[in-house]
């Protein structure tokens, strides 16, 4: 009897296996997210006031840091290293105003400046006040609050990722 067991222990075993292997060889493999990203909130804090900068100058309020809005920019950032592109629209193909909302932040105003492949805060804020749109944004004086993200991915195709996201809130 115990012969017996074992035998059909065995060939359980093997079935098992076999449905493994097949298994394996049919499923598609998980999705790995090895971005190899690197934060740098250094570079963000930087951001944030050489923009606070550029706004005194021009007579407007300082913007008021916003965590909703730093996590969405800091999102951004990921999801433009991690899918090897630089756009406001985010791989999924939301727009920033559908991030914004997504993540809860009631807005009366919203805008996104992204910049890649620059190598620092003071870069950026060049490149943004050379750039219409971008200043713009930068100098709203309706945006009274922001979030900003950096990351750095060595694996990328731009490397350095900046995304700011400006608000005024719905009171």
């Amino acid at each position: 009897m115990a012969e017996k067991e074992s035998k059909m222990r065995a060939w359980i075993s093997g079935l098992i296996g076999a449905f493994l292997l097949v298994a394996l060889a049919v499923l598609p493999a998980p999705a790995v997210n090895d971005c190899g990203k690197d934060l740098n909130v250094r570079f963000e804090k930087e951001l944030i006031v050489l923009i606070n900068a550029q706004r005194e100058k021009n007579g407007l309020v300082l913007l008021t840091l916003q965590s909703q809005l730093k996590t969405l920019a800091r999102a951004h950032c990921a999801d433009m290293a991690c899918n090897g592109h630089s756009s406001h629209t985010a791989s999924d193909g939301s727009s920033t105003r559908d991030r914004v909302t997504a993540q809860g932040y009631q807005f009366v105003a919203v805008g996104e400046n992204i910049a890649a492949g620059c190598e620092a805060p003071r870069e950026v804020i060049a490149l943004w006040m050379n750039s219409p749109g971008h200043r713009k944004n930068m100098l709203d004086p309706s945006f009274t609050e922001m979030g900003a993200g950096y990351l750095y991915d060595p694996k990328s195709k731009y490397l350095s990722y900046w995304t700011v996201i400006f608000g005024y809130p719905l009171k």
